[in-house]
């Protein structure tokens, strides 16, 4: 097994963690993760993270371009479908909140949900992916001669 082979398990591994871990965190909610925040997500970049896997244990590296960027196209959107739906939700709790003297409390609450460490996970994974798959095979004949 060479070091892109283990470059892409590792990565792969990351990406299966990743729907696991802590996605968002609400201060009434608590930690969501990918799977209990967006179902068909999770399942989708965890089967990306085990084709990876399964990739580079046949050694088809070459492969790894499509999982890895997969992950990283879906990674981007979910960073931005969260800011998005963020924003929309804070605008949409003060305008209709706007005079109710509760409604302080309820700008407050939105103000303190947060990204996790699930996506940071899944984003490294999925560049350990893609670098599996662009880093250049080592001949054996170099190898060899280096020892």
């Amino acid at each position: 097994m060479n070091s892109r082979q283990v470059l892409g398990i590792m990565g792969g591994v990351l990406l299966v963690l990743g729907p696991f871990l802590p996605f968002v965190s609400s201060p009434v909610v608590g930690d969501i993760t990918w799977f209990e925040g967006e179902k068909a997500g999770g399942i989708i970049m965890a089967i990306l993270g085990i084709g990876s896997i399964f990739l580079a244990v046949k050694g088809k590296l070459r492969s790894l371009w499509f999982t890895g960027g997969a992950a990283l196209a879906m990674l981007v959107y979910a960073y931005y479908d969260f800011h998005s739906a963020l924003e929309a939700t804070k605008q949409d709790v003060e305008t209709k909140l706007a005079g109710n003297p509760l409604g302080g409390l309820a700008v407050i609450a939105t103000e303190s949900i947060e990204l996790k460490w699930a996506l940071p996970v899944a984003f490294l994974g999925a560049v350990l992916v893609i670098a599996a798959a662009a880093l250049k095979p080592q001949l054996r004949s170099q190898a060899t001669a280096a020892t």
